[in-house]
């Protein structure tokens, strides 16, 4: 995506590359979780007030793919799929067992 992006003349302006889909954090942890065979169950929501930060946080912050399409390059793929992908990709390491 992004190197169509360079080859796109008139081109400028915000793009946000990110894969396709919503997720919350949660979600995502979820989807990790299941993916590397672990218990989806043991991931645990926590309210966006628990975490404070130095800054107030949106409640809603899906970024948009709106500028891909108006330029003309393809929609990226779900975000399922690319993590899927990457956790495949991805060296494993056992979990430390007790002695």
């Amino acid at each position: 995506m992004l190197l169509a992006l360079g080859r796109t003349p008139g081109a400028r302006g915000v793009f946000h590359a990110t894969n396709a889909g919503r997720a919350s954090w949660y979600e995502l942890a979820r989807e990790v979780f299941r993916l590397v065979g672990a218990d989806p169950g043991l991931v645990r929501p926590v309210p966006a007030a628990a975490v404070a930060g130095p800054a107030p946080r949106p409640r809603y912050t899906v970024l948009g793919h709106d500028r891909w399409h108006e330029v003309g390059i393809p929609a990226p793929r779900p975000w399922r799929e690319a993590l899927a992908e990457a956790l495949s990709a991805a060296p494993r390491e056992e979990p430390d067992r007790p002695r």
